[in-house]
């Protein structure tokens, strides 16, 4: 993440991270770096392969920039990431042009999968 970034626990397993002025796919590089070093974790308790994160990559500008629809689009992804699980789920098409992007967010779940987490 960048200096300017902000990570927050929104609650249980959920995670964000908000980043101001970066392009859905410098917030896609993000999830997937994340998600990627996440599986390379094996935490006391856990086997290698435990640990998984699925995230959903949200941006909005203009008119539709405001917290509730960002974290709206984000869980939206998310879901589709859930749906194979440790994925990353991002927008994609005409809709979403990147260099008109003003705030993304990544939204995210950890998944422990050892004994802690079945």
């Amino acid at each position: 993440v960048r200096g300017d970034d902000l990570v927050a626990r929104l609650g249980g397993d959920e995670l964000a991270v908000l980043m101001p002025g970066a392009d859905v796919d410098r917030a896609a590089e993000l999830a997937e770096r994340l998600r990627a070093e996440t599986a390379g974790l094996v935490p006391p308790g856990f086997g290698p392969g435990e640990l998984s994160l699925s995230l959903g990559v949200a941006a909005v500008s203009g008119d539709a920039a405001y917290p509730l629809e960002l974290m709206s689009r984000a869980d939206e992804q998310l879901y589709r990431a859930k749906i194979t699980r440790n994925a990353v789920g991002a927008p994609q098409g005409p809709d979403y042009m990147a260099e008109s992007m003003e705030q993304v967010y990544p939204l995210g779940d950890l998944h422990p999968r050892g004994p802690a987490g079945k």
